[in-house]
This record gives C-alpha cells, sequence and structure tokens, in this order.
C-alpha cells in the first residue's frame, strides 16, 4: 500500500468495514458472533465499494464468512 498520511486518512482509498455494528458482548471463548446486522446487510455495504482490490481479515469470524 502506498500513499501520504492524507491520502490513507482523509481520502477514498482505504475503507474500514466492520463485521457488525455493535459489540456483542463476551462469552465463554471470547466475544460472540456478530449477530443479524451482519448477515442481513454486510455483502450489501461491501458490494457499494468499487474495486476492492485487497480484503485483510481479521477475525475468527471474519475469516469463517468469507
Amino acid at each position: 500500500m502506498d500513499g501520504d498520511f492524507e491520502e490513507i486518512f482523509y481520502g477514498t482509498s482505504i475503507a474500514i468495514v466492520p463485521m457488525d455494528l455493535y459489540y456483542p458482548g463476551k462469552g465463554k471463548g471470547g466475544d460472540l458472533h456478530p449477530g443479524a446486522f451482519m448477515r442481513k446487510y454486510h455483502d450489501e455495504i461491501v458490494a457499494l465499494l468499487p474495486k476492492i482490490e485487497l480484503r485483510i481479515l481479521i477475525g475468527k469470524y471474519a475469516i469463517s464468512l468469507r
């Protein structure tokens, strides 16, 4: 990835899309899985992003759902 501070933080080249928009809480073995929002809207939000060249998945749920 190349670019200066202004382009990266204020530009339109990078998008951070969470798996869900709220914290579902903590379970026995870590965080609970993403809720209904993710299942209903996540793919629609990602479809609005043109020209995705690189996707970095972080976390068990993000990796297992892609």
